[in-house]
């Protein structure tokens, strides 16, 4: 068994080399690796992937999301897969990962399992960030049910029937508001200041470049052929993101962040002046409304409470998620800690 390591200069060639185009299993899609190629924060010697190699067969990989915390070098970790077969190559890939991203490792949105690993290896210590909020605009049993229910996937058709005739009944309605928006593709002087200014608080904070790097260089594709053997979403049948500017009276109160995945609605960046929340939110609502959208998701705690307040939801859910760091950098990191929704790599699928 040999655990290879690729680093952001390597991608390109990495995604045409033999080892990528013969091996059973994708590590990393073609756009996803030239995304992370033209990370403003990543250097070229930085490591991108780990990958296990069992007769020129990959049969595992963990992944790296180069990033800074107060110009401080750090990695996410973006993804993290091993082979049924090869289950005992996953400690010693997170080891591994661990020792070349010298002990500079953040994680957030793991699985359970993921989160029973690090608290039994001891190197990591976990925060509980505050919980998010999941308001449906419509019913989706269609899909919901038969997921969490495989027999019930012969009667989906009926699902969908029902989903119809009860979303005809509860259709939401877009109000008008006060605030002009803009949907714009490049960041000015003013916008990076706004952000500079509305993101002091915050762990990981963002300037034009990441934003624009974001925006231009997703990981999930609009179209429904999806790669092969790859463990992870590289297509959909809806994938959307737009940056939008609203202003008052010609002055910006808020630069938002829109993500579509499927008629679902996210918001990875939201900069704003507390006081427009309102009208902000009524502007997203009303996004979810023009594209049929059927929920809404945030981890925002100010702007939760006014869609949780003033917007009608037939179905809202309460979401949690954790935020883990390796020990060493605990003299960069407080007791609490504020993401934006797309921090790590949330924000690209």
């Amino acid at each position: 068994m040999e655990l290879k390591t690729v680093l952001i200069s390597e991608l390109p060639d990495f995604v045409k080399s033999d080892l990528y185009e013969n091996s059973k299993n994708c590590p990393i899609t073609v756009h996803r690796a030239i995304s992370q190629h033209h990370n403003p924060r990543a250097d070229n010697n930085d490591p991108a992937l780990i990958v296990a190699i069992e007769k020129k067969n990959i049969v595992g990989f963990i992944g790296f999301l180069p990033d800074t915390i107060k110009a401080t070098k750090v990695y996410w970790n973006s993804c993290w897969w091993v082979d049924k077969e090869y289950s005992n190559v996953a400690i010693p890939l997170l080891l591994n990962f661990i020792k070349t991203g010298k002990e500079q490792i953040i994680l957030t949105d793991f699985t359970p399992h993921t989160k029973e690993i690090i608290d039994q290896l001891n190197f990591f210590n976990t925060l509980k960030l505050n919980n998010g909020f999941r308001g449906y605009l419509k019913l989706n049993l269609n899909e919901l049910l038969p997921k969490k229910n495989i027999k019930l996937k012969p009667f989906k058709f009926l699902f969908k029937i029902m989903d119809s005739c009860i979303n005809i009944l509860i259709q939401p309605k877009a109000k008008p508001i006060e605030l002009q928006p803009e949907e714009i593709t490049s960041l000015n002087k003013d916008d990076v200041e706004f952000i500079k200014s509305h993101s002091e608080q915050e762990l990981i904070q963002r300037n034009k470049a990441e934003i624009e790097w974001i925006s231009n260089y997703p990981w999930v594709k609009n179209t429904s052929n999806e790669y092969k053997n790859y463990p992870f979403t590289s297509a959909a049948r809806q994938f959307n993101t737009k940056v939008f500017r609203l202003t008052k009276s010609h002055k910006t109160v808020a630069l938002i962040y829109l993500r579509r995945l499927n008629h679902e609605l996210t918001i990875p960046f939201i900069y704003y002046e507390a006081d427009s929340l309102n009208a902000i939110s009524q502007f997203i609502y009303n996004n979810a409304v023009e594209h049929k959208c059927i929920n809404i998701t945030t981890y925002n705690t100010q702007l939760i409470k006014v869609l949780k307040g003033n917007f009608t939801f037939i179905v809202k859910r309460e979401l949690s998620r954790d935020f883990a760091y390796h020990k060493s950098l605990q003299h960069l990191i407080k007791n609490t800690v504020t993401l934006q929704d797309g921090d790590a790599d949330v924000a690209f699928c």
